[in-house]
Formats: structure tokens, sequence, C-alpha cells
């Protein structure tokens, strides 16, 4: 065998191994043992079954620090050491014997020695699992403090009705979030990605993709964050997360996990799909009738007055406020399809349905497009424009000559100007604009609705 290094304090002659006779209680039933250090002989005293006995033992010394603790010492008449290495089975020839002279003071000596050289590395590996969970509990700590500080403002999307499950192909370019209960259990969440195959990429945003995928044969959307935007996607999480969220007009909520794709770190977030889209995709694609754009006005509404609730008690929730309604944030789910056809080769389109699409467009002439305020400023204004145009010189949008010739287009329209008024405090509540709604929605003839479904005690 090699010779190993020898530890400091010893000579040259030290370095060299060699070997030590054993005993059967010291070495654990070997004969023979091999050091760099000492060989050593004990006269030990034991009490068995009311008799003292002594008996001899032979070992090794491991190392310096064994050698200087035991060697050459005696231990209150129960043990004495004594140690060579000067040769092979050295301590065959050792015969140590009882000393009573300085026995108090090398039991003492021994005691601490012992004590060190076992609960020194138990202490050590105390203080290094205390310090790794003082990091892990400051860890957590930061995670939370991050995961408080909501922006109000980056809460996302509504769902609308006849509008479900909701396409996001633009959902995502604008927000932090979108809303909705409780989603699936954290320990489902956490391993859902392993179970979703991605389909295509439908939309990009500031972070990340939106991409249409498929979750035990039925297609889900998944926003994909990389991981320097960890804190939006908590606190995105966190929202879907928040107690009674859950509601028909806000978007579902699936779960989140984390993955890891070609070596880098993604984190998702898993929302239903609906193959419509957002509201804005939704009319640059198909026409609606009065009825329809009723519907539309109701679910959003609808969503808007769950957001702005307060649910007091034990599993209570706080009024959230969304801040950036829009036809982007806006997301359709279609339960029928009455006044909404769908493109097609109007060639091969039978008598009845066209005739059906012309009644219910009849009564509106289709104008160009025009934004609101598109007299005032140009295609792009600055928030510094609009903000001149709007709260400076209090301008509002100009309605369509069109509405003032159908009752239900004029009560929306007088609703619209009532929600738009200077001070704050004139206009009306989520619950007062829903209950309007409803109210032009029941003397709409044609009105194929279910009211009932929207119904508000009052």
């Amino acid at each position: 065998m090699a010779a190993i290094s020898p530890p400091t304090g010893y000579t040259m002659s030290d370095s060299i191994s060699i070997w030590c006779e054993c005993d059967v209680v010291s070495c654990s039933g070997l004969e023979k043992c091999m050091t760099t250090a000492k060989c050593y002989t004990a006269l030990v005293t034991d009490v068995v079954q009311g008799t003292q006995q002594t008996s001899q033992r032979y070992g090794c010394v491991d190392d310096l620090m064994q050698e200087e603790l035991t060697c050459n010492t005696e231990f209150d008449h129960k043990a004495v050491v004594k140690c060579c290495n000067d040769g092979d089975y050295c301590n065959r020839d050792l015969f140590p014997t009882f000393s009573p002279v300085t026995k108090d003071i090398a039991e003492d000596e021994y005691l601490t020695g012992l004590m060190i050289s076992i609960f020194l590395p138990i202490i050590g590996l105390m203080l290094v699992g205390c310090v790794i969970l003082l990091v892990m509990r400051r860890m957590h700590r930061k995670q939370m403090a991050m995961l408080s500080e909501r922006d109000p403002r980056s809460f996302g999307h509504l769902i609308s009705t006849p509008a479900g499950d909701s396409t996001l192909g633009e959902v995502f370019e604008h927000s932090v979030t979108s809303g909705s209960g409780a989603g699936l259990p954290l320990l489902v969440q956490r391993t859902v990605s392993r179970s979703i195959s991605l389909v295509e990429c439908i939309g990009k945003g500031r972070y990340g993709e939106v991409w249409k995928g498929l979750y035990q044969g039925e297609p889900v959307a998944v926003k994909i964050f990389s991981s320097r935007d960890e804190v939006s996607w908590q606190r995105e999480t966190e929202i879907y997360n928040t107690v009674l969220l859950r509601h028909s007009n806000i978007l579902g909520y699936i779960g989140s996990d984390m993955t890891s794709k070609n070596g880098c770190t993604q984190l998702w977030l898993i929302t239903h799909y609906c193959e419509y889209g957002s509201l804005y995709d939704y009319l640059n694609n198909y026409t609606l009738d009065i009825q329809t754009a009723l519907y539309f006005l109701i679910s959003a509404a609808n969503g808007l007055l769950h957001l702005h609730t307060a649910v007091f008690g034990t599993q209570g929730k706080v009024a959230i406020a969304h801040r950036d309604v829009k036809s982007k944030n806006i997301l359709v789910k279609l339960q029928n399809t009455h006044g909404a056809p769908r493109k097609s080769n109007r060639a091969y389109v039978s008598h009845y349905v066209m005739e059906a699409e012309v009644k219910a467009t009849e009564h509106i002439k289709a104008d160009e497009y025009r934004p609101p305020y598109y007299d005032r400023v140009g295609h792009d204004p600055s928030f510094d424009e609009m903000k001149h145009v709007v709260a400076k010189e209090g301008h509002r949008p100009q309605m369509r000559n069109q509405w003032g010739e159908n009752s239900t287009l004029m009560g929306v329209a007088r609703l619209m100007k009532e929600c738009w008024a200077a001070n704050p405090m004139a206009r009306h509540s989520m619950l007062r604009i829903k209950k309007t709604l409803l109210k032009i929605a029941s003397h709409e003839e044609k009105m194929e609705l279910d009211l009932e479904d929207f119904e508000v005690s009052t």
C-alpha cells in the first residue's frame, strides 16, 4: 500500500504507513490495521455482570489529534493507553500499566477530547442546516414580498358570452394577468406541463409567447414567460388563485408550472382556450346584430361586476379594479352564432341563410370604421394628446347618426354618455350599468337571450 501524506507536526519518518495489531472489539473483527500515525495498546477495565475485568486492546491511531488526546494517558484506572510507531505490529510489545499520579487530569482530557471528536461534526452539520433554513426563509419572504406588490393596472382579461373558453391570439399583448378561480391543486399544477403538448404559437407579447396546446386531449392556452419575468408570472399566478374569483365571465385558469426546454427555464401559465380570440379579433372577422352586441355588453358587465364586488368572510374576496377594459382584453366564447354568421364561400350559401343575414343587418348601414377622436388626433395618438383632448378640452366620442334610428341603440348611447361624466361621483357603478343593460334588452323584441342568467338582486 502506498504511503499517505503525514499530518502536520510529523517528521519524515512518520509518513511511512505501518501495520498495527488489532483486536476484535477495537477493529470490528479485523486482526490488523494500517496507519501513518501510531499503533496503540490500551489496558481497559470494565465491569461485567458485577465483576471488574481488565483486558488488553490493540489498534491504530488515525491522526495527530487522536494521538495527542489518547496516547500515553491514563483515565481514572479505567483505561491507560500506550502508543508506538517504530515498526509493523510494534504495539504487540507494549504493556501499559496504571499509574495513580495523573489519572484525574488524564480522564478529563480524554473525555473532553472524546466529546469534541463526537459532537463537533454534529454541531457543524446543525449549523449548516440552520444556515440553509435561514437562506430558504429569506428567499421565501422575498418572493412573498414580490407577490404582494400588485399593480392593479396589470389585471387582464374578461370573457364575454356568447362569447366559450377564450382564444388568446392577442390576449396577452398589453397586460400581465387574466383573472379566475383557484385552478388545479398545487401538486397537480407543478406537473401539468408534462401532460401538455404544444401545437402552435398563437401570439407574442411583452412577457413571452402564447401557445395553443393539448392537455388530456383538450385544447388549452399556454402563456410562456422567460425566467427573467418570474415576478410577473408569480403575480399573475397569485391573482388567478384568488379565492372566489372563478366566474363564467372571467378567463378560466387551469394551472401554473415551471419546466425546462432546450436548456432554458420556462414559466408556464395555462388557461382555457377558445378559437374565436379577443373581441378585437372577433369584430374584425364577424358581423354583429343588435341582439348579439347587447349580449356582449351584458356579459362583459357581468364579469366586471364580479371583479368589483367585495365578498366578506373567512373565504372572502377583495374588490378588484380592472383599469384596462378594451376590446383586446375581452375574450369571446360563443355559445350560439345568431347574428354572427361565419365566413364562407357565398356562392354555396343557401338562400334562407343569406336572407337571415340581410334581415339581421338591414336596419343599420355599415359605415367605414373610424376610431374615436379620429378628427382630433392622429392614427396613433400619444397619451399627452389624448389627455389634452379628453381631460382639458372635455371632448367625447361622436355617436353615429344611425344610432338615433333605433330605440335599443339610443338607450345604449344614453348609458355610454352617462358613464363619460367628468365628475367621477356622477358615473354609474357597474351594478347600475348591468341593470340598465338588462332593462334595455328586455324591450328588444328579437332578443334571443335568457335574461335570467344575468339577473341580479335589487
